[in-house]
């Protein structure tokens, strides 16, 4: 697989507060400032249109207030301490952040490297989504390994796609290696 593998955790749904997290979420482009620093000048010239008006960021929306990668204890989001305890046991010893991502219908992410994330599982909430796209190559997986240091995005969604990422600074090989919910290849 290149930079993407299934999974086969579920995330039970039913414990994560869904619909108050979605009513706190902002554009990723708004939190491109302080601590972000530098990557925030570079996502922004990734992000211009010839104009200079597009932002790369501006339909993928995170939880307010929420470093992109110092989030914090969750708080009210995690009432029953579910996700903290899958952020602890999803690799263990690793300890990946815990962030939400929305991509509202008919947007797309556009293609991108990460600068900080190397690798991730996310979880995706819907029902119906489209797939992840690495390198050209479409993924139509709900809960998959990410190697964020190769090109991904997300085309065009006809629903709003919603997602719980655990998100690691260690490479998608290392998690890969720790990881022992990975979908095996027949």
């Amino acid at each position: 697989m290149a930079g993407c593998n299934k999974v086969n955790f579920r995330v039970q749904w039913d414990k994560i507060p869904v619909d108050r997290i979605l009513k706190n979420m902002v554009s990723m482009t708004n939190t491109l400032n302080g601590d972000f620093g530098a990557y925030a000048k570079l996502y922004e010239e990734l992000g211009a249109d010839k104009k200079g008006q597009a932002k790369l960021f501006d339909n993928w929306y995170v939880l307010k207030g929420q470093h992109l990668w110092h989030p914090g204890h969750l708080g009210g989001f995690d009432p029953t301490g579910y996700i903290e305890n899958v952020a602890k046991n999803i690799a263990k010893p690793l300890k990946p952040l815990v962030r939400f991502y929305l991509l509202k219908a008919g947007q797309e992410l556009k293609p991108h490297v990460d600068f900080k994330t190397k690798s991730c599982m996310n979880f995706v909430y819907n029902k119906t989504f489209s797939s992840i796209i690495v390198e050209d190559v479409a993924y139509p997986y709900g809960q998959f390994l990410l190697d964020n240091t190769k090109m991904h995005g997300v085309p065009p969604c006809t629903e709003d796609r919603f997602i719980i990422s655990f998100s690691f600074g260690e490479s998608y090989d290392e998690v890969r290696r720790r990881c022992g919910i990975l979908k095996r290849s027949s």
